[in-house]
């Protein structure tokens, strides 16, 4: 009968177990399916196409367009001044003199067209630069910000208000003055359109230059005709930045360009139609904004790199189909150098905001689970850089205690380290969670391990939060729970795997009481810290089954920890990502070990009920 009753208990905790591990497996499995098809592009890529497409081609149209502008303008001009103004001075009128001398001073500013020198740059950049200097000067929304001079598309009535209403100085009297200067090439289009329109119809109708000057007379139909040519490449020229406007807006919704981000789609355009002509048709047509954002990381000024980071946490990390996120993140891996860069911009030596910091450790996350520390200068350098006490600042006092030394917070500190507010409004999470995130991801590849141990202080950095407690000090702050959390999840992947130096840091971990005094006690705490203990569970259950600590743990310990396991898991109440890793610690401790087993049936008579 007792037999009887053994095996039928056993036979129930076999049950329950089995179920419970094969729920875990099947849920690694679904997530692993989930992270597949997240990081694949293979399809996605042909359901959607590159948004950026047709925006370039538009950029190439313009560009092409405005070079035939130009090109007719400069016959025009030529004409003008050899044919008409050189030869046929004295026969012409008195209006069609002054309507051709206007037109070929209007060829000469090469105000309509392309030119490229650099004086029409910079006289093409003072007028924005000077509207938007008056907005910082005037107003509290303008000070303080980079002048950056974009002063155009939807706020461009905005900064003309300004000008208006503060012209009694030099710099708003300046903004007004070259305020006209963005309506000239309109302004001298029309014009020469419509005064080439009135004399032709004027010569042709009247018969002004009929008999002896027939010559003349299509020396002028000919030099206004090329004038009228110039005009409708102009309309041309009006009706694709029209389309392109529209194709700028659709890129902004696909990505997901929101508020002053749209700024950055109108930087990525202003420099692929300015670099159009030196990289080619082909090149400018097939530019990705993950191209563009990975220049700007290259660029050696430091706005130029914010705004990368910018771009490459829109295409990477906000709502944009997973095609287009998949498609960005394979481009950043194949270039080391673009990883270097980021990875270079996360240390402490990088001039970059905390901000931007924040979003550029987001995409390296993303990256991190292929990345090999060893193929990268410095870069484990960097990441640790990201562990500083950005949270909070520790510092270690004269008095010690028996296993470690006594820790003191300085509270003041938190507030000022916190990170700052994302742009929709949250709280970012502090760069200490960042710097963990990335380095549980570098953990699964052995070779990061290795490096992440070898590193001066940077396993020490890892396990502070917990041997701290500094959960335990800011009990009320979900941050100190979220980085103590982050901590002992980095660990728990250095131990997860089966190589050297994963049972390196095994014993580490073991031998310096780190175990026995910082991840056994968080078992014991309160509902709070529920979170902490899933990654504990999975630690202490490598060090019950690796062969190097098994023997070392204690048989009480050993005991305790199932009992544990066993109460967690049989508890109805408890959540259910807690019951699943207690369940599956359990199978894994009874398969590998008799004696466990033994310890898990005698354990678990207690909470099953017999029929």
């Amino acid at each position: 009968m007792l037999e009887a009753l053994v095996g039928c208990v056993g036979a129930r905790v076999w049950a329950v177990l089995a179920s419970a591990l094969k729920e875990s497996l099947q849920l690694q499995g679904a997530r692993g399916l989930d992270l597949e098809r997240a990081t694949s592009g293979d399809t996605s890529d042909e359901e959607l196409p590159v948004p950026e497409l047709r925006l370039n081609i538009c950029l190439v149209s313009e560009v092409f367009v405005q070079i035939l502008a130009t090109g007719v303008g400069t016959l025009a001009f030529i004409w003008a001044t050899v044919v008409l103004l050189g030869g046929f001075s004295t026969s012409l009128h008195k209006a069609d003199f002054w309507v051709i001398t206007g037109i070929v001073f209007v060829q000469a500013s090469k105000v309509v067209g392309v030119n490229s020198n650099t004086e029409a740059k910079f006289f093409a950049q003072v007028p924005p630069a000077f509207l938007e200097l008056g907005a910082e000067h005037f107003t509290r929304w303008g000070r303080r910000r980079p002048l950056t001079g974009d002063a155009s598309g939807q706020n461009i009535v905005y900064y003309i208000m300004l000008g208006f209403g503060s012209a009694w100085d030099l710099i708003s009297f300046m903004a007004l003055l070259t305020l006209g200067l963005l309506l000239l090439p309109l302004v001298a289009a029309s014009s020469c359109i419509g005064l080439s329109i009135f004399r032709l119809v004027i010569i042709i109708t009247r018969n002004n230059y009929r008999g002896s000057n027939s010559n003349l007379l299509r020396a002028l139909i000919f030099f206004y005709a090329l004038v009228l040519a110039q005009g409708g490449l102009f309309l041309i020229w009006l009706v694709i930045l029209s389309v392109r406007l529209v194709e700028r807006n659709r890129v902004c919704s696909q990505y997901q360009f929101e508020g002053m981000d749209k700024k950055l789609i109108d930087k990525y355009i202003n420099r692929t139609s300015s670099a159009c002509i030196k990289t080619g048709v082909l090149n400018t047509i097939n530019r990705k904004l993950v191209t563009f954002a990975v220049d700007l990381l290259q660029s050696k000024y430091s706005q130029d790199r914010i705004s990368g980071v910018l771009v490459l946490h829109t295409l990477t990390y906000k709502d944009a189909p997973q095609a287009h996120k998949a498609r960005a993140l394979a481009h950043i891996q194949s270039s080391p150098d673009c990883i270097a860069t980021m990875l270079a911009l996360l240390s402490s030596k990088s001039t970059i905001g905390e901000e931007s910091k924040v979003h550029l450790a987001q995409i390296v996350t993303l990256l991190a689970s292929d990345l090999r520390l060893s193929d990268i200068d410095r870069a484990t350098e960097s990441i640790s850089s990201l562990l500083d006490p950005y949270l909070v600042k520790i510092s270690t006092t004269a008095n010690t205690v028996s296993n470690g030394q006594q820790i003191t917070i300085d509270v003041d500190q938190q507030e000022r380290n916190q990170s700052p507010n994302t742009s929709d409004g949250e709280k970012s999470k502090p760069l200490i969670i960042h710097g963990l995130m990335i380095l549980a991801k570098l953990a699964g590849n052995p070779d990061n391990c290795s490096k992440i141990y070898e590193t001066k202080s940077l396993f020490s950095k890892i396990t502070a939060p917990v041997s701290n407690k500094m959960y335990k000090v800011f009990s009320h702050d979900d941050t100190a729970i979220q980085i103590a959390k982050h901590s002992l999840q980095v660990l728990s992947k250095l131990v997860k795997g089966t190589d050297e130096i994963n049972r390196n840091i095994l014993q580490e971990i073991h031998r310096n009481q780190f175990e026995a005094n910082s991840i056994r006690p968080i078992l014991q705490d309160d509902q709070r810290y529920n979170e902490l203990k899933v990654p504990a569970i999975k630690i202490l259950t490598k060090l019950a089954l690796a062969n190097t600590t098994r023997d070392t743990v204690g048989d009480e310990a050993m005991v305790n920890f199932i009992n544990f396991l066993i109460g967690l898991f049989f508890n109805d109440h408890n959540e259910s990502y807690l019951r699943k890793t207690a369940g599956k610690a359990l199978a894994l401790l009874a398969i590998a070990c008799t004696s466990y087993c033994a310890t898990i049936m005698n354990g678990a008579t207690n909470h099953i009920e017999l029929p």
